[in-house]
């Protein structure tokens, strides 16, 4: 077999190992789009980066750009699962959502003009307990829900549960 097929097997390994069995939050933005965001939580952790980056000039000397500042845009969703108890999860989550409002010009003399971005953001960290499968408001529009993957689900082919798909004696 050549490295392209080992490739592709283990690309479907790492994609299947990825989807079974991790518990998801899902994340409501209400108040911006009703868009609601499903991020996977493998081992203790999730994320979900952010659509785009820009990057600005933020320092000038002689009218030139001497540092460039850089932060995301769209929606950003991070979760850290701290403890686990049967009906829910204690957690640190952090939730952004910013956008690019629009450009301020500054005029810095002999007729340089910049420009700078302004930028809206809602903005939220916090250590939260979850009850899981239930919906949690937190205010300001947002609203999570921690769901729990069947660890007793079969990973592929196997025997049937007892009773199930044999024939009667």
């Amino acid at each position: 077999m050549t490295t392209k097929y080992f490739g592709a097997i283990i690309a479907m390994m790492l994609t299947s190992l990825a989807a079974f069995g991790a518990d998801k939050l899902s994340v409501v933005f209400p108040d911006t789009t009703n868009l609601v965001f499903t991020v996977p939580i493998i081992g203790k952790t999730g994320e979900r980066p952010y659509d785009a980056f820009l990057e600005y000039p933020s320092e000038y000397e002689d009218g030139r750009p001497t540092k460039l500042d850089r932060t995301g845009l769209g929606f950003y969703i991070s979760i850290e699962v701290i403890e686990e108890t049967e009906m829910g999860v204690r957690c640190k989550l952090k939730v952004d959502h910013h956008t690019l409002s629009g450009w301020n010009q500054y005029d810095i003399g002999n007729q340089i003009i910049v420009q700078q971005p302004i930028f809206a953001a809602l903005a939220t960290e916090s250590d939260i307990t979850l009850i899981i499968g239930q919906w949690l408001d937190i205010g300001s529009g947002l609203k999570f829900l921690y769901q729990r993957e069947n660890e007793s689900q079969q990973g592929g082919p196997g025997y049937p549960p007892q009773g199930v798909g044999s024939p009667d004696p």
